[in-house]
């Protein structure tokens, strides 16, 4: 564990769709992770024509704490084990609440492996 358990309260559920092949309906791979911090803001910006969203959250997971590996997109989808993040293809579910995932970004601060990944999103 990099991070202490105790700023990670946290539980969601990432959804990886798998990569759709001919004539079939596209799949999801369903991954618990505990463990994680959860975090963001929710802002609107009300105008006389509409009202737009701008939330932004972060979800950060320590990968030295997890069950399951997590996997580069490319990599993932060559072979779906583990858990992945796909920008605007995939989506994770927090407290009931489903966000889409923006990106990403892995921290590696001991060497090739991924230790730290946040994960971008938006309601």
């Amino acid at each position: 564990m990099l991070t202490p358990r105790a700023l990670r309260p946290h539980s969601v559920e990432i959804h990886n769709a798998l990569p759709v092949k001919p004539l079939g309906s596209p799949k999801v791979i369903a991954t618990t992770l505990n463990h994680v911090s959860f975090a963001g803001t929710a802002k609107s910006r009300h105008t006389q024509m509409d009202t737009r969203n701008s939330d932004e959250f972060v979800c950060v997971v320590d990968c030295t704490d997890c069950d399951q590996p997590f996997k580069e997109p490319e990599d993932w989808d060559k072979s779906p084990i583990g858990w992945t993040a796909h920008a605007d293809g995939d989506f994770l579910i927090h407290n009931s609440m489903t966000y889409t995932i923006k990106g990403y970004r892995i921290v590696r601060p001991f060497g090739n492996d991924a230790q730290l990944v946040e994960i971008l999103c938006q309601r």
